[in-house]
């Protein structure tokens, strides 16, 4: 296992986290009965070797707002939450038109767009089309190369994924938010919001 500052996250080390939150957003998972919100986890397990995609740290982070929202009655994923999960989101929303293979990003809602990030929006078939070079801004629009010609007729909000490279102190963070959650899975949840049954 390699967590720790300067190394590489590896397989193991995200693994390592989806065990401890598994137990608590699922139904009597790994044979542990007194656990268990009786929820479809989003997040599988990364094969050895295997880069973690930014879907799959998405996925757990999902499964252990989930959970810790259920406790505590507030949405963690909010920013402006106390305590909130603020390991990011990752992508990004924008607004673009394109004309052939140039992208062109006149605003960021959220996020932050790097090349080798995937786009989809109304129009745009998943996994098709990718951010390969920053041509640069001016007067206030970021103009991007994508892979393969791409027609937007008009500005429209596109979303970019794959795009933050998720550091060891996100990981750190991310274990402890599912420490968290499986230290307090047998709580009663708070009146605002209903019981998961169990």
């Amino acid at each position: 296992m390699a967590a720790g500052q300067g190394q590489k996250i590896e397989a193991q080390d995200y693994n390592n986290i989806r065990n401890i939150i598994n137990p608590v957003i699922a139904r009597n998972f790994g044979g542990t009965a007194d656990v268990g919100y009786d929820n479809s986890p989003s997040a599988g397990l990364v094969a050895a070797d295997d880069k973690i995609s930014a879907v799959q740290w998405n996925n757990l982070r999902s499964d252990i707002s989930r959970c810790r929202g259920h406790q505590t009655g507030t949405d963690l994923l909010d920013s402006g939450t106390a305590g909130a999960l603020t390991v990011p989101n990752p992508s990004a929303q924008f607004t673009a038109t394109c004309s052939g293979t140039i992208l062109a990003v006149s605003a960021i809602a959220s996020g932050t767009i790097q090349l080798g990030s995937v786009l989809s929006g109304s129009g745009i078939a998943a996994n098709t089309y990718t951010i390969t070079e920053n041509l640069g801004t001016a007067l206030g629009v970021t103009n991007y190369r994508v892979s393969s010609p791409l027609s937007i007729p008009s500005a429209q909000t596109v979303v970019s994924t794959y795009y933050r490279q998720i550091s060891e102190n996100d990981r750190a963070l991310y274990t402890t938010m599912a420490q968290a959650a499986f230290n307090n899975r047998i709580i009663t949840p708070p009146a605002s919001i209903p019981a998961i049954r169990r």
